[in-house]
């Protein structure tokens, strides 16, 4: 972590026009692999131990996800399958190890997914990005409107 970006003074607009050009796609980057999209999804889970179980994912990002669940999840790395919702549904499948759990709810990070599940996944966070982006802008716009 730390700065990546440093702007010294005095601002030039030049300057600070180059560092934004540099830096916005990194922060947009990181917005996306860390932002949580909540979700209701189906999930099903299957322990090193064979036993499967099925779940609710609450919230999804591009490294992991949250699930509410009836029983308290063990640590360690499961198997997971889930269908990306859609007109033509995908079913994404890799594995993920269970970072933090609780009675009903687990935290999980992606280890890895399948090679021809990883551009449907990709494409489908992308969808979910544009669909909050035109959400926040329909809503600005609503706000400005509003205050005129």
């Amino acid at each position: 972590m730390g700065a990546n970006f440093v702007v010294g003074k005095p601002i030039q607009d030049g300057r600070i026009c180059a560092v934004l050009d540099m830096a916005v796609p990194k922060m947009e980057r990181e917005h996306r692999r860390y932002f949580r999209h909540q979700i209701d999804l189906p999930i099903e889970l299957q322990l090193y131990t064979g036993q499967s179980f099925r779940a609710k994912m609450r919230n999804i990002s591009e490294g992991g996800f949250a699930i509410h669940t009836s029983e308290t999840l063990p640590e360690g790395v499961v198997s997971v399958q889930f269908d990306l919702p859609s007109i033509d549904p995908e079913t994404l499948r890799g594995h993920a190890v269970v970072v933090w759990a609780s009675t009903s709810l687990a935290g999980l990070r992606f280890l890895y997914l399948e090679p021809q599940c990883r551009a449907g996944f990709q494409a489908w966070l992308d969808s979910m990005e544009a669909q909050l982006r035109f959400r926040e802008s329909a809503h600005d716009s609503q706000m400005c409107s509003q205050n005129s």
